[in-house]
């Protein structure tokens, strides 16, 4: 940042407009891995894992019961809730990625149009402050200049 500031401190000021961007979206990708659906997911994993070790131990006095369906309908629901619960935490970590590369791209895309105003302003003022003679094509170091070059 102090190297950037010190080369070109306007360009770094138009680029840093996108970190804000940049910390919501890190902040999103945090929260996806450590936020409340993870806990959720895990529990709603480990509550389909006693049923099935329970179904499973015990799959005598299920069997001659008849109660294979309704464990397997208790296991499906938990599964099902772990299976929300994943599918919330995969859409926070795409959309704190997708602002990620966006702010990411958007800072370049900044840094790339300032860049080549600044160029261009430079360019302007260079030919205010140096420009051109009006004899420049009849004055004789231009054509020594010119027939060295066709030679």
């Amino acid at each position: 940042l102090v190297v950037a500031l010190y080369f070109s401190w306007q360009i770094t000021l138009m680029c840093l407009v996108t970190v804000p961007i940049m910390a919501f979206s890190f902040y999103m990708i945090l929260q996806s891995g450590a936020g409340n659906d993870g806990l959720l997911g895990k529990e709603a994993y480990e509550a389909a894992a006693n049923i099935a070790d329970e179904t499973l131990s015990s799959m005598p006095t299920i069997a001659s019961f008849g109660g294979e369906t309704k464990a397997a309908k208790r296991y499906e629901g938990h599964l099902g809730e772990a299976e929300d619960s994943a599918i919330r935490q995969s859409k926070k970590l795409g959309l704190g990625t997708g602002f990620l590369w966006g702010s990411f791209f958007g800072m370049m895309g900044i840094g790339f149009w300032w860049g080549g105003h600044l160029t261009i302003q430079s360019r302007e003022q260079a030919m205010i402050n140096n420009p051109i003679p009006a004899d420049f094509e009849t004055n004789d170091i231009y054509a020594v200049n010119r027939a060295i070059a066709d030679e």
